[in-house]
């Protein structure tokens, strides 16, 4: 049985030819350069060795110089969960909560690619629709437009963003939200149907609270029929989905689009409403990750709680 040990690039190596990789975990509070090296502990052998398999916790350990293990080359920047190197028990999941014609969800685009992106292997990720009522809506085409004067430079957004979309008629923006829930059904569940229909309402301003302006841009989003997902959109089963997850999104008390909910295995629950940036998202991902890793550690050595 090997333990694996952890230790900076400054230390010295307890064994020859220590694997050299990236790592974030509950030792690191930012990425730092690292060896893992590997200690046997069986009888009789107390000479250090290099492991080929490993099994201990760790978050995203990533290889920083040219490495072979067996018959495996690996590259700089190869991650060892994605090759099966390592082996986390730690279950989080982020749900995040947006309205598709929501402009601070358009800012948050970015971060939750970022996220997706940097902890592919450790979480899972979900979005669902919270409709906006007419409370959280502008009233007027020239408010909309002063919003997006504040939101741009927040952000330090290089464009404004496009008024067009807006319909004083409209109550709730259905026909954007419907068809981006409904192209679930047809096997689209990333992100390009809406943000499809995000970049046409709040970059082209086109007028995406219209069926006919929203079906054909969801339609060819998602390469299916756009007669089957219009139906689809209009039914009763999508709008009942829509109003579950957007009363799940009040009853979290908060009022902000968008809002991002982390839940973990040890029933640790983190909810962040109105952020678009990923550093304090991230921040909580890993505080969480280190958490169930720990207790992961904790129930390897000691089991499960007694009766």
């Amino acid at each position: 049985m090997c333990v694996p040990k952890v230790a900076p690039m400054s230390m010295p190596a307890a064994h020859p030819g220590p694997l050299p990789v990236e790592g974030r975990g509950s030792r690191f509070l930012a990425p730092m350069r690292v060896h893992v090296m590997c200690r046997c502990l069986l009888p009789m052998k107390r000479s250090h060795r290099q492991c080929s398999v490993f099994s201990f916790q760790c978050f995203q350990f990533s290889v920083a110089a040219p490495l072979e293990i067996g018959n495996r080359k690996l590259k700089i920047g190869t991650t060892l969960p994605s090759i099966g190197l390592v082996n986390s028990s730690a279950k989080i999941h982020l749900t995040y909560y947006l309205e598709v014609i929501s402009s601070w969800c358009y800012w948050a685009e970015p971060a939750w690619a970022e996220l997706k992106r940097r902890y592919a292997n450790e979480l899972e990720f979900s979005w669902k629709i919270s409709l906006l009522d007419p409370s959280g809506l502008p009233r007027s085409r020239e408010q909309t437009d002063w919003f997006y004067r504040r939101s741009g430079p927040i952000v330090r957004s290089p464009f404004m963003l496009n008024s067009g979309w807006f319909d004083p008629s409209l109550r709730e923006y259905e026909a954007p939200n419907f068809l981006a829930e409904a192209a679930k059904d047809f096997g689209v569940t990333d992100d390009r149907v809406r943000l499809a229909l995000a970049h046409a309402g709040l970059r082209e301003g086109l007028p995406v609270g219209q069926w006919e302006i929203s079906g054909p841009i969801a339609a060819q989003a998602a390469g299916a029929p756009e007669a089957a997902l219009l139906a689809k959109a209009k039914s009763p089963e999508i709008k009942k989905r829509v109003q579950a997850t957007t009363a799940e999104f009040h009853a979290l008390q908060v009022t902000q689009r968008p809002t991002f909910v982390l839940q973990s295995n040890i029933g640790d629950r983190v909810v962040l409403s109105g952020l678009v940036t990923v550093a304090p998202i991230a921040a909580a991902i890993d505080a969480m990750l280190s958490d169930a890793a720990a207790y992961a550690s904790h129930a390897a050595h000691f089991g499960t709680t007694p009766p």
